[in-house]
């Protein structure tokens, strides 16, 4: 039976050419995807793969920082702009040019007026991000290196804290881990 194939952070999926290269996982901390992209030049397979990593981001949280994430990989590889993408900018640009508008009204129509508990836009984007990489460390480990959950979970959270800054709770993490392998079985087709 035929698998769907796995939508993973850009980091984690091994096919990047690494001569002069730093980490992959360097390169997708924070504020370095676009060192990442530059590097996705001979390898269409793996951008169409990220665009669809960002496209369900987008899709699963309404995070717009996903949308923009796509635009810039897409923009810095020459290919066209995902549809999805310009459904969001012309959206933006509809509540960018209602009549009335204030200065304040400038972040909403950009979809970045809301909070979700204390999390930002922001960090919950770089949390979502986090957490997709710490789950695709933890079923590495699991698959390719025997290792236990709980082991693998350590590793990936002290992957995840050096190299993005970000401390991540275990418990919510094996949470994430349990809907997303969830999601990724009921995606499988039959």
């Amino acid at each position: 039976m035929p698998r769907k194939a796995k939508i993973v952070p850009p980091s984690l999926t091994g096919k990047i050419d690494k001569q002069n290269l730093n980490d992959p996982f360097e390169l997708a901390a924070a504020g370095r995807f676009n060192e990442l992209y530059e590097h996705l030049d001979q390898d269409k397979e793996l951008r169409q793969k990220i665009l669809e990593y960002l496209k369900q981001g987008y899709e699963e949280t309404n995070i717009p920082l996903f949308a923009w994430d796509a635009r810039a990989l897409a923009r810095k590889s020459k290919l066209p702009v995902p549809a999805w993408v310009d459904e969001y900018l012309d959206q933006t640009s509809n509540r960018l040019l209602r009549a009335g508008n204030k200065v304040p009204d400038i972040a909403g129509a950009f979809g970045f007026d809301g909070n979700t508990g204390n999390k930002t836009l922001f960090k919950r984007y770089h949390l979502r991000r986090a957490q997709d990489m710490a789950v695709d460390i933890i079923n590495d480990h699991i698959r390719n290196k025997g290792v236990r959950v709980e082991k693998a979970l350590d590793i990936a959270i002290e992957q995840i804290e050096k190299l993005w800054g970000l401390e991540l709770n275990g418990e919510e993490v094996k949470k994430y881990r349990l809907r997303r392998n969830k999601k990724e079985r009921q995606d499988e087709p039959a």
